[in-house]
């Protein structure tokens, strides 16, 4: 991984996530990782760097994706395709998150760290199975719909 301050710049999946994890635990040590775009062999490269990271730690860890879902469709096609997507993260099958996303052209922002994150979870317990914490769209006035969701070992 290459330092990119412009990244930065206008990344915001890590700004709306600190105020939720802080009132959890004032004393959590965050990382924020912004990645841009990979194919899916790249993201397996920072799936197994994290999952090494994971597994030295001496600490637990505590690994976050933030995303918005699809963009720029009625919200009925964008709740049809963000529940594509949600079942495919659910799978634990990072694969199958690249493939649904791609065959159903879903413009998920945050499909890059999620492929990652969910490779790294992948090595680290290979029979994951993931759950659905939370999914909610933006107000009807919203432009842009958003969903949250979060993996938890089970």
């Amino acid at each position: 991984m290459t330092p990119e301050p412009e990244a930065h710049r206008i990344e915001h999946g890590t700004e709306v996530l600190l105020p939720f994890l802080l009132r959890m635990n004032s004393n959590l040590r965050v990382v924020p990782i912004v990645l841009g775009q990979a194919d899916y062999a790249q993201t397996g490269r920072i799936g197994a760097a994290l999952a090494t990271v994971v597994a030295e730690a001496t600490k637990p860890v505590l690994l976050v994706i933030s995303s918005d879902m699809n963009h720029f469709a009625a919200e009925p096609e964008n709740r049809r395709l963000d529940l594509m997507a949600l079942q495919a993260m659910c799978s634990g099958q990072p694969q199958r998150l690249a493939q649904v996303v791609v065959e159903n052209r879903i413009s998920m922002c945050g499909v890059i760290p999620a492929l990652a994150v969910m490779q790294a979870l992948q090595r680290q317990t290979p029979a994951i199975a993931p759950e659905l914490v939370d999914y909610t769209t933006a107000p009807p006035s919203a432009v842009m719909p958003a969903a949250w969701w979060g993996m938890g070992e089970s």
